[in-house]
């Protein structure tokens, strides 16, 4: 006997329908304003540093990197903040290149959620922070004639790249469940004003909307309750 496969209802399709819709233009929503935040402060920088304030730029590609996306602005601000830095060690700027990377490495690990991105510019500024760190505790007696010697500046870099490589370690199921959770408290929150507030709905009293609504009522309340233990134990 061939068992017919069970299909959704037709009258629950458009509500389906109108949710994915929903979901996909506030993704959208979310992209495009933080490409807008992110490409002015992109802007805001280029223009400082092309008129010879590094250091104030340096601050702008660092706000711009805080608004985080894997394409669009906040990528080239990542590139750029690294040729600064790199361009202020060359001139002999080496205070302000520290700064800078100092910049990046805080904007890439804050960015981090169950993967971290730029792992190849994280780990070039990690690399030049603790260089600096160690001439900076070394002092006059680094460096390849100073009287410690190249091994003592060595072991001091060694020393500081440990503690700057050392990355908290990630639980990427918890971080999932704290996306997915936000995603399900979010939308069932939105979903469940309409339900207890929509003009069809006024003349029924105040129990029969709220058991109209027990269903989002209860996804809000289970999503809400699973990104606190996301952002908890991530």
């Amino acid at each position: 006997m061939i068992r017919k496969t069970s299909k959704p209802p037709r009258r629950a399709l458009p509500k389906i329908l109108g949710a994915a819709l929903a979901f996909i233009a506030f993704l959208a929503f979310l992209a495009a304003f933080m490409e807008a935040k992110a490409g002015r402060e992109l802007g805001a920088a280029r223009l400082l540093a092309s008129g010879g304030k590094p250091a104030e730029a340096s601050v702008h590609y660092f706000r711009s990197l805080n608004w985080y996306s894997p394409l669009g602005s906040s990528q080239t601000a990542a590139d750029e903040l690294a040729e600064l830095a790199a361009s202020l060690e060359s001139r002999g700027d080496d205070y302000g290149s520290y700064l800078a990377y100092l910049r990046l490495r805080a904007a890439l690990n804050a960015a981090r959620s169950f993967y971290f991105p730029r792992r190849d510019l994280l780990a070039a500024a990690n690399a030049k922070i603790a260089s600096y760190l160690a001439r900076q505790k070394l002092g006059d007696a680094g460096g390849e004639d100073g009287a410690a010697g190249p091994a003592a500046l060595e072991r001091a870099t060694a020393y500081f790249m440990a503690i700057y490589s050392d990355a908290p370690k990630t639980n990427e199921g918890w971080y999932l469940a704290a996306v997915g959770g936000f995603i399900a408290w979010t939308l069932s929150g939105a979903l469940s004003i309409f339900r207890l507030f929509a003009p069809a709905r006024q003349s029924n009293g105040l129990r029969r909307r709220i058991a109209a609504a027990r269903g989002p009522l209860a996804c809000f309340a289970a999503g809400y309750a699973l990104w606190l233990a996301g952002m908890a134990f991530a």
